[in-house]
């Protein structure tokens, strides 16, 4: 199958109204057709992803347009996904706690698997998607992200209720996008309450356990600070972000990001 590209890999600025549950987007080209696997890496945030997928159905014999509109949970591990036949990726980046109002169960049901909005949603969450899907063939990308942040807006809108995140967890997250390497433990005596309520609240509401989230947000932290060019070594970086030595952090990494830091910082 031929298509005229019109699209490029760029950023879109959130509606006003939707900035504080939305960390921003972006699009993302894919390969288009090929029979070969395209693997791609995604590595734990702490947030939730709403994602449009505009791909080439190899299963039919002239290849039909199909698109998807989903939604993926937060991420506790890295996990290797397969972006074979993928034209167009439209991610729509939740903040840690800007997922939970939108929906009316806990964000812990769907960390790390995703979930087709229609199923969540119903008919609208099919129209928007067809909608998505028309603007995007036309080249209207900033068309088709109005799309989603219109029906995004009626959602929220349409409750009679809202769902408010818990000052406990708005707080902690918050300290920890300052602080990284604060322990859970520190978190809940700051609060006064016990760690397991702490992560229970964080389950619920962030979609990882508290003391999940803060080794993320710490490996992440690290990673960024290595890629800045850190002078003083491996084992002082591992000290200063709160590891107990260096071979703690090498686990940490190959745990939750599936390779050392001296490889991901490693230019390719």
């Amino acid at each position: 199958m031929q298509l005229q590209l019109k699209w490029q890999n760029r950023n879109f600025t959130p509606n006003p109204s939707l900035a504080p549950y939305f960390l921003g987007y972006r699009s993302v080209m894919g390969t288009g057709y090929t029979s070969r696997a395209q693997p791609f890496i995604i590595f734990p945030d702490g947030r939730a992803h709403i994602l449009f997928h505009l791909f080439i159905d190899s299963r039919q014999q002239q290849g039909k347009l199909r698109s998807r509109l989903v939604i993926v949970g937060p991420r506790s591990i890295f996990k290797e996904i397969n972006r074979q036949n993928r034209l167009l990726t439209l991610i729509f980046s939740f903040r840690p706690i800007g997922a939970f109002p939108f929906f009316s169960f806990p964000i812990k049901e769907i960390a790390d698997i995703s979930v087709g909005l229609e199923e969540i949603w119903g008919k609208g969450a099919e129209e928007c998607r067809e909608h998505m899907m028309n603007k995007v063939l036309e080249g209207e990308l900033d068309a088709a992200v109005h799309a989603l942040e219109a029906y995004l807006l009626k959602q929220i809108g349409n409750r009679s209720r809202p769902r408010l995140v818990h000052r406990i967890v708005r707080k902690s997250v918050d300290w920890l996008e300052q602080d990284p390497g604060i322990s859970v433990a520190s978190l809940a005596a700051a609060h006064g309450i016990s760690t397991r309520y702490l992560h229970q609240l964080f389950a619920a509401q962030v979609g990882v356990g508290a003391k999940r989230f803060c080794r993320i947000k710490r490996a992440l932290s690290t990673l960024a600070e290595a890629r800045k060019g850190w002078e003083y070594g491996w084992a002082d970086l591992a000290l200063t972000q709160g590891y107990y030595d260096q071979s703690h952090m090498i686990d940490e990494f190959q745990s939750l990001l599936g390779a050392s830091p001296q490889k991901m910082v490693k230019p390719r």
